[in-house]
């Protein structure tokens, strides 16, 4: 089954990502197969570009906006706050 950007973007806004976006001091996890389309659908929605930060979680397995999967994790954060993090080390 192929899982459309809307049924993702829906799935996402259910979550309630919007309140997180406008919040976002720190990062999220997404499964690695999926955080390129989670950043496009961001920054076309919102306007935010998300940048992976580096810290990744093991594989895990789990549904992910209406798809099973079996992959690492990976944190996406605004790329905002990730060069403001960078700048204090």
């Amino acid at each position: 089954m192929r899982v459309t950007d809307k049924q993702i973007l829906d799935d996402l806004e259910y979550r309630g990502i919007q309140a997180f976006l406008t919040e976002m001091k720190s990062g999220f996890f997404v499964p690695l197969c999926f955080a390129e389309r989670v950043k496009t659908i961001i920054k076309r929605e919102w306007d935010i570009t998300l940048v992976e930060s580096g810290n990744k979680k093991g594989v895990q397995k789990g549904c992910f906006c209406l798809m099973d999967y079996e992959d690492e994790t990976i944190e996406l954060i605004d790329n905002f706050y990730f060069k403001k993090q960078r700048s204090k080390l």
